[in-house]
This record gives C-alpha cells, structure tokens and sequence, in this order.
C-alpha cells in the first residue's frame, strides 16, 4: 500500500536524524594518537621493559617516575607475589600477584597517580621473575 504522507514524514524523519546526528569523532590509528586523545599529549610515549628478580625480602620493581601513565607488573614465576607502592609490601599489605601470568595494571586514566609511584614487590619463592613494563608519555 502507498502512503504519501507517511513517505512524507519518514523522510523528514531521517533528515532530522542525519542533521542532529553528532559529528563523526576522528579515527585512532596509533598508540600515539589515542595518548592524544585521551591525554592531550603531542610527543607519543616512550615504553619501558625490564625482568627484575624478586625474592622473599620487598624490593623495588619500578622507580618513582612522574610522566608514567601505565604500569604494568606480570608474575613469571609458579608462586605468589604481592606488589605495592610501599616498602612494606607483604602477603598481607600488598595487592596478589598470582603465580605464571597473574598480573597487576595500574593506569593513570583509571588510577590517578598509582601508577607513577615507586613500587616493590616480594615474592614467596625466592628468585622469583617477574615482567614490568612501564610507558611514560612524552
């Protein structure tokens, strides 16, 4: 059945859809860009890796850094580690690492400034490998 009027008024309906809709937002390609977008940075990041060796005594695992966005801490070792931004991080003052691939991610956008303090962790083996990767904006 044709209907004129409801042509009418579905086509005015999607030309106030289309007019109102919000600009399209610019795409992300980068790591860079989405810095820029989220931080309003300009210089990209700079990404840090280490393999500290942590035992049963709290040692640090990423210094104080102020630019550092995220922080990243991965347990290679097959017992439990516990991190914190403190030197008196334990088994009961400290956030569970779990063993062979548990992981801790701090970031500044989620985080505020976790992930900019230094950080120790101890480990309940000793000679326990652990992964960290820090990224700091430029």
């Amino acid at each position: 059945m044709h209907n004129p009027v409801l042509q009418t008024a579905l086509a005015f309906a999607v030309a106030v859809l289309l007019l109102t809709a919000p600009a399209a937002r610019a795409q992300t390609h980068t790591g860079a860009d989405l810095a820029t977008r989220l931080y309003g940075t300009t210089g990209g990041s700079a990404t840090l890796a280490s393999n500290p060796t942590v035992g049963t005594t709290a040692a640090i695992v990423a210094k104080n850094a102020p630019g550092r966005a995220e922080l990243l801490i991965v347990n290679l070792s097959t017992g439990s580690c516990y991190a914190a931004p403190s030197s008196t991080v334990s088994s009961t003052n400290g956030i569970l690492i779990g063993a062979s691939g548990g992981f801790l991610l701090t970031t500044v956008r989620d985080d505020l400034t976790l992930p900019d303090q230094q950080w120790w962790a101890v480990c309940a083996n000793s000679s326990s490998q652990l992964y960290v990767q820090e990224v700091d904006l430029q």
